[in-house]
């Protein structure tokens, strides 16, 4: 495992580099995840495509009853690893549960956030049965932007 980043490099340091898709679908693992994220949209459809339910209630991402739009529990991660606090930092974050809502037949996953000091930052609700992650951020939040280049 320590070694993966130096072979990564080694492939796309090539003129004949392959893309990150290739190189990633060589490992079975990941083949196999490919193939559970398809099927997991199969059972529980495809969701919606916005950055926030339409017919949530509430403040956006803090009430079960407005959770964020999220792809799968692998999305979900995805997206607290890019919320950051107001100050900018990383948040820690830590699954608690789930509940129902009237939004959504599927429960909402509840993730309790700190600031990287151990300030507790409240709870914030997902819903990961979505096409997409949500690009928009709860109140005194913010979301990292990719960096495409």
């Amino acid at each position: 495992m320590v070694f993966w980043p130096v072979l990564l490099w080694r492939y796309f340091s090539k003129p004949e580099s392959r893309s990150v898709y290739d190189v990633l679908m060589e490992n079975p693992q990941t083949r196999e995840l490919v193939e559970l994220h398809k099927l997991y949209g199969e059972l529980f459809g495809e969701g919606i495509n916005a950055d926030e339910l339409p017919n949530g209630s509430g403040e956006f991402g803090l009430t079960a009853s407005n959770p964020i739009p999220c792809r799968t529990i692998l999305g979900s991660n995805a997206y607290l690893g890019r919320l950051r606090t107001s100050d900018g930092a990383t948040v820690l974050y830590e699954r608690t549960g789930s509940v129902f809502s009237e939004v959504s037949s599927q429960p909402n996953d509840c993730y309790a956030i700190r600031h990287p000091n151990g300030r507790d930052l409240g709870t914030v609700y997902i819903s990961p049965f979505q096409e997409r992650n949500s690009a928009k951020a709860p109140r005194g939040f913010e979301i990292e932007e990719f960096d495409q280049s």
